[in-house]
């Protein structure tokens, strides 16, 4: 009864010590302070077992010498995991102090694309945009290069489209200009930015910049293709195709 109360005030102690850590951290960083008192419940968790099974006079150090090759490999097994574990929680307390990104940003690592869900104490989760859940360790997240995509309330966006050789790239983008500046979805400060930017094969490329609420990304993106495009048909400004090839059946 002694040890089972002497775990169970150590386990209490570490609960209240991780609550108000947790309540005064919250106040500067939320993400730092759940982070930092899930940490510390799951380290007085483990001290509260520790000391129980002590005091039953339990021998740890005994049982893994006793048990010869096994009790050296989980010794071995035991330090990596821990090594690995420790890592894990540095880099997340890191990534909190660093704040590349919270709870709720849509960030891009590696190849995945999507909403953080939770930064947790080993991993941070994100959840992709066709709905797929991954778990990346922290120490991996930390090391990678990161895209935080909402963290500015503005961003800018843009487009190329290829005009026939034939038009006048002075009128080509006067007119996309024109047509850019009443949409409620673009802008007006920054000014967008429309520009001949290189030859192709069939035409020469205008590049199509503005900002945007990062709110209306998706929106903003369909649209600007749209309001491009329905500018140049209006004005009768050809857009660059590939020559039709004739084929002649024998």
């Amino acid at each position: 009864m002694v040890a089972l109360a002497t775990g169970l005030g150590v386990w209490l102690v570490g609960y209240i010590i991780a609550r108000i850590l947790r309540r005064r951290l919250s106040r500067v960083n939320p993400g730092l302070g759940a982070l930092v008192s899930r940490t510390l419940k799951i380290g007085a968790a483990c001290l509260a077992v520790f000391m129980v099974v002590v005091s039953m006079g339990f021998s740890w150090r005994g049982a893994l010498t006793s048990a010869g090759v096994v009790g050296t490999i989980l010794t071995i097994l035991v330090t990596f995991s821990a090594q690995a574990s420790i890592s894990n929680i540095f880099s997340g307390v890191f990534i909190l102090v660093e704040h590349p990104f919270q709870e709720g940003d849509a960030i891009q690592v590696g190849e995945n694309v999507g909403i953080v869900q939770k930064i947790g104490t080993l991993s941070t989760w994100i959840r992709t945009f066709d709905n797929i859940m991954l778990r990346i360790p922290n120490s991996q997240l930390l090391s990678s290069v990161i895209q935080n995509y909402t963290r500015y309330e503005v961003r800018r966006i843009e487009t190329t489209v290829t005009i026939a050789y034939k038009e006048d790239p002075v009128r080509a983008i006067g007119t996309i200009k024109e047509a850019l500046g009443p949409e409620p979805l673009f802008l007006a400060r920054p000014q967008p930015v429309v520009i001949a930017s290189s030859f192709g094969d069939y035409g020469f490329r205008v590049r199509v910049m503005v900002w945007i609420d990062n709110r209306d990304y998706f929106d903003s993106v369909s649209r600007l293709v749209e309001v491009v495009k329905n500018a140049l048909d209006q004005a009768g400004i050809a857009i660059a195709s590939p020559p039709a090839v004739l084929r002649h059946e024998p």
